[in-house]
């Protein structure tokens, strides 16, 4: 099925009435149906003409539901099919044994055919979503192999420029030593995830080389410019580019071949807010994706070697432009996979906690005196791995992450294991991230009093929470920001709780669920993180 096709769905049921009926009502639907009655006939039917979704009987005579399923899941070509099993027996055995062959989701019989057709539906989209994501890793890579021959070429580069640093200055006064700084700033940005903190590092450490007092990235969306990263940091207006000159500005350094400085640009310096330099930053496609642009004082204007200086800082902001692009569609694939599952865990909520994670991190980061470089460095990938927490709820069956009332023991231990299989989906990834994100992932319901879980197996067999500082410290931040969100929020359970009371929770649970210094930390600015809940609302789930 593509986005525009037809759901072809496998009914794999011994009872031909039965069966014939839900073909009929799947087909109303808008399905197209293929049928087996057995296990045997099923597995022609798949090697023949793989469906999109199969919904399985789970007591087949001879090859039962669950047996086809194994042999499904140990098909190369089959292996991430979806597969709804269908059952008339309440046995927690039974769904055990289903969950650990890989069942996608369940049906109780007599089926309740619009639950069928919704639940079908769920896993057609939860497949095109998996295929995606296959098709953004295979894009990453090559992206990622692109970019490693920009690094190669930066490193000769810096090779050559070491050459003739002799008698230069170490800092970027000089054009080849601000080169030699440009091409350190790409060594050092070349293994981050986070787009948002690249752009901020780039516009920074632009700044200071071209001695800018205002810098910006302004993206283009719908033939405007609107700021993304600016410098300095407290500053979120960027330039002073309005929307009459801000046209002129795409037009010109879209098809410019290179910088512009203001004079080239047809524009009075004062209508710039300050003499200005800009470089057209382009994507895979090479299309104008944005402007990047400098602005000093009244009266120090830019020169050639500025202009060479700032096309150096174009093409490494263009590199990690288009590879973090990639990286962030492939994340936000991973977490939209996740809360089609979950009616509780939304986008707007992955969201929302690794920005407070991040923001709980940048106080206590602050608190400790920790170089802006290596802040920005750990808070790209706390910031993408917290959005990734719990992908592990893609493997959940539905009847568990959405059932109203209270889960049952069995039920409880499936759902904990949302943290191992998270953990298992981004191994791999490669890099410092891999470590952190499944970290994050499976250590985020840990406790500072090693009452949470998954825990790790003691040598005697038994299990026990992980405490302390046996918790890696980036759980402990997502592990308070998660709680703290879903304390503030609506849920289908529950009202959000007002302020004071969330704030109070935290504080009582200083040394008993959070590290008492990441405790810390969250009380000392909590507009911070009031204002993070406000920049992503429910209704901006999609991102």
């Amino acid at each position: 099925m593509d986005r525009m096709g037809t759901t072809r769905v496998l009914l794999v049921e011994v009872d031909e009435m039965l069966r014939e009926m839900l073909a009929t009502r799947l087909e109303r639907a808008g399905f197209e149906i293929l049928q087996a009655a057995s296990g045997e006939e099923a597995l022609v039917l798949l090697d023949k003409s793989p469906p999109d979704v199969v919904l399985c009987d789970a007591l087949l005579p001879g090859m039962t539901g669950i047996d086809l399923l194994g042999r499904i899941r140990e098909h190369h070509d089959l292996a991430q099919m979806p597969v709804i099993i269908s059952t008339s027996l309440h046995d927690g055995a039974l769904m055990v044994q289903a969950m650990s062959k890989g069942a996608n989701d369940f049906l109780s019989k007599p089926i309740d055919f619009s639950a069928a057709i919704a639940r079908i539906r769920a896993q057609a989209r939860l497949k095109l979503m998996a295929e995606e994501n296959h098709r953004l890793t295979r894009h990453l890579a090559e992206a990622n192999r692109r970019l490693e021959e920009s690094n190669l070429h930066l490193i000769r580069m810096n090779i050559e420029l070491e050459a003739d640093a002799e008698g230069e200055r170490a800092r970027g006064e000089t054009p080849r030593g601000r080169l030699r700084c440009i091409s350190k700033l790409g060594d050092e940005t070349a293994s981050w995830i986070d787009q948002d903190i690249v752009l901020q590092r780039v516009v920074s450490a632009g700044a200071e080389l071209l001695g800018s007092n205002r810098s910006c990235f302004l993206r283009l969306e719908m033939g405007m410019l609107r700021p993304v990263a600016w410098f300095p940091e407290q500053d979120d207006a960027g330039l002073a580019i309005d929307a009459t000159n801000a046209d002129s500005l795409v037009a010109q350094t879209a098809s410019a071949s290179g910088p512009i400085i203001g004079s080239a640009m047809g524009q009075e310096p004062s209508a710039l807010g300050g003499n200005i330099a800009a470089c057209p930053i382009f994507n895979n496609a090479g299309n104008p994706e944005g402007v990047l642009a400098f602005s000093r004082s009244a009266g120090l204007a830019f020169d050639a070697a500025d202009k060479e200086v700032l096309r150096a800082l174009g093409t490494l902001c263009s590199a990690n432009l288009q590879r973090t692009s990639l990286t962030r569609a492939h994340i936000m694939c991973m977490v939209r996979m996740a809360t089609l599952r979950d009616p509780s865990e939304t986008t707007a909520h992955a969201r929302r906690v690794a920005g407070i994670a991040v923001a709980v991190y940048d106080a206590w980061a602050a608190a400790r005196a920790i170089p802006e470089a290596d802040r920005l460095a750990q808070r790209d990938m706390l910031h993408a791995g917290a959005l990734m927490h719990d992908i592990g709820k893609v493997a959940i069956a539905d009847e568990i992450l959405k059932k109203p009332g209270r889960l049952t023991q069995i039920e409880f231990d499936s759902m904990k294991r949302h943290t191992t299989i998270g953990s298992d989906l981004v191994a791999g990834m490669g890099g410092p991230f891999e470590r952190v994100a499944r970290d994050i992932a499976l250590c985020h319901h840990e406790r500072w009093d090693g009452a949470g879980y998954p825990g790790r197996v003691l040598p005697d067999g038994t299990n026990r929470g992980r405490s302390d500082q046996d918790i890696p410290l980036f759980a402990r931040f997502v592990a308070l920001a998660d709680v703290y969100d879903a304390l503030s929020c609506v849920r289908r359970y529950k009202e959000a709780w007002p302020e004071l009371e969330v704030l109070a929770l935290l504080r009582a649970e200083s040394g008993g669920h959070f590290d008492p210094e990441v405790v810390d930390a969250a009380l000392s600015n909590p507009g911070l993180l009031r204002q993070v809940l406000d920049s992503f609302p429910e209704s901006n789930a999609a991102g």
